[in-house]
C-alpha cells in the first residue's frame, strides 16, 4: 500500500523556495526535533533555526538549512515559513 503524502511549502522573504509532496518532515521546534506525516494533528508551531529534513513523494530525502520562524500543519498541509532557508548540499537516494 503506498504510503500517504500531504503538501509542504517553505516560505522566505524572497518568495517559495518548495512546495512539492512530502512523505515526511522532520523540523527544528522550540521544544525539540518535530515529526510531521500526512494526518498530523493540525497546529502551529514555532521553529528554531537548524536543518529542516524532507523525504519527497519519490522517497529522495534533502535537507535544508532554515532561520527561525514557524509552521502551520493543516489537513490541507504544512507551511514553513521563515527568514532564511538555503539548501544543503547532503542529498541521499531514495528509501525502499
Amino acid at each position: 500500500m503506498p504510503e500517504a503524502v500531504f503538501h509542504i511549502e517553505l516560505i522566505t522573504p524572497l518568495g517559495r523556495l518548495i512546495s512539492t509532496d512530502a512523505l515526511y518532515i522532520e523540523l527544528p521546534g522550540e521544544d525539540g526535533r518535530l515529526g510531521i506525516m500526512a494526518g498530523h494533528q493540525p497546529a502551529i508551531i514555532g521553529l528554531e533555526a537548524g536543518t529542516l529534513m524532507l523525504r519527497d513523494s519519490a522517497g529522495q530525502t534533502t535537507l535544508w538549512t532554515i532561520g527561525r520562524g514557524h509552521t502551520t500543519i493543516t489537513p490541507l498541509g504544512v507551511t514553513v515559513v521563515t527568514r532564511e532557508a538555503s539548501p544543503d548540499t547532503q542529498t541521499t537516494k531514495p528509501t525502499a
